[in-house]
């Protein structure tokens, strides 16, 4: 990770600059966890970002399944009457 040096004087100057350097960070645990989860459930990157933001309508109940047992995941389906 390269280090960013802090070159702001005020107190909104450090907050702006805390808060960016959280965003990043967040940005890069997330980018890494996908690239892992990805290799790990045997798809791309940007299928784990889709199922990870909810978009699960890109997928078939089958990859659903597939991906989460592959990430060591007990995939239980359970069936109801309609209301």
């Amino acid at each position: 990770m390269k280090q960013v040096r802090f070159v702001g004087k005020s107190l909104e100057d450090i907050k702006a600059f805390s808060e960016a350097a959280r965003q990043r960070a967040g940005y890069q645990l997330l980018h890494e966890y996908s690239d892992k989860a990805a290799q790990i459930m045997g798809v791309s990157r940007p299928r784990v970002s889709d199922a990870i933001r909810g978009k699960i309508d890109n997928f078939t109940i089958d990859s659903l399944v597939d991906m989460l047992t592959k990430a060591g995941r007990h995939v239980k389906v359970t069936v109801l009457e309609a209301a």
